[in-house]
């Protein structure tokens, strides 16, 4: 009898403390220490289907070793992460139903060697809020580039404009953006920004929730609505992804983009560092000029981990990391 009383007792206890973690608030803020160094992996499948008189279709992956490091920290508090790329490879396909050539194949090899060699040991300085939110960058160093023809740099042009805008400066977004104020598991905050995505300013309003904790790390779910800035669309032009055509923004010219953001990042309680990442993305553009619509349809699946590991599953949204 007795001892059923102490295993009474010992069950209460646990259910107690378990309760007490879910329900305790957490205040999280980006402050790592003095010089901390990070080694992670990135991984980036990117996928875009063009409809105009056919189906063309690219695909593109990119991954390489990740570097951050504590770099600095000013009056207000913001830090400065030194952030760089290394080892870098570059894959890129085109259907070829349209154009039907092995030599267009080698051309393509070409340009993603060129392009990864851009990439290589580049480095970056990202200024982070408190919050983790970022406030400017400065690209201090790109890779070694060989290219010496106009075919060639056209080429590389065309994939970058694939992986956005400055991707180097897209290294700075794996960061979580932290909530303001102390949560608890449950809770919810939004965050609103801006990207470039195939020439367009597309905006993704995103929503956290803080799902699970578990020895110091917690985990945030995401759920993102993309759409256009129309703000920032103004008076401007559209530069699609092939050859820079540019559109200009008209009433003959219109655009529309919808889209969705979902994933998860696992982060540090203590320091805000985003441990972990798995993001996937899907959005579709149309391209309206007069009474011809071009549909695009943009894919990304974006991973990040720290390096020895592993990345998280997407499928991965349960109570525990």
């Amino acid at each position: 009898m007795i001892g059923f009383r102490y295993l009474s007792v010992g069950i209460c206890l646990l259910i107690f403390a378990a309760c007490g973690e879910k329900n305790e608030t957490v205040k999280f803020r980006f402050n790592p220490p003095d010089g901390d160094l990070r080694k992670g992996r990135v991984e980036l499948d990117a996928s875009s289907t063009l409809r105009l008189f056919t189906q063309v279709t690219f695909k593109l992956h990119l991954d390489g070793n990740i570097n951050q490091e504590e770099d600095g920290i000013e009056a207000d508090q913001n830090i400065w992460i030194k952030q760089s790329l290394e080892q870098v490879k570059l894959d890129f396909v085109l259907d070829q139903t349209l154009f039907g050539n092995d030599a267009l194949e080698g051309q393509l090899d070409e340009q993603s060697q060129e392009l990864a060699r851009k990439y290589d040991n580049g480095v970056i300085r990202v200024e982070y809020s408190p919050l983790g939110t970022v406030k400017q960058t400065q690209v201090t160093q790109i890779g070694t580039q060989t290219a010496d023809n106009d075919s060639l740099v056209a080429g590389m042009a065309n994939l970058e404009r694939l992986l956005g805008k400055d991707f180097l400066n897209r290294l700075a977004g794996f960061q979580a953006t932290l909530p303001e104020n102390a949560v608890r598991i449950g809770d919810q905050w939004t965050t609103t920004s801006t990207q470039l995505m195939l020439g367009l300013p597309v905006k993704l309003v995103n929503t956290y929730t803080f799902s699970s904790r578990e020895s110091g790390l917690a985990t945030f779910t995401l759920n993102g609505q993309y759409s256009m800035d129309t703000a920032q669309l103004e008076g401007g032009k559209v530069s699609l992804p092939f050859d820079g055509f540019e559109l200009p923004v008209s009433e003959q010219v219109r655009f529309l983009i919808k889209g969705t953001q979902q994933g998860q990042m696992i982060v540090e309680e203590k320091t805000g560092w985003t441990r972990s990442s798995t993001l996937e993305q899907q959005v579709l553009m149309e391209f309206r000029l007069g009474a011809l619509t071009i549909p695009v349809t943009v894919t990304n699946n974006i991973r990040t981990y720290p390096a020895g590991g592993q990345s998280i599953q997407p499928t991965a949204r349960q109570e525990n990391p």
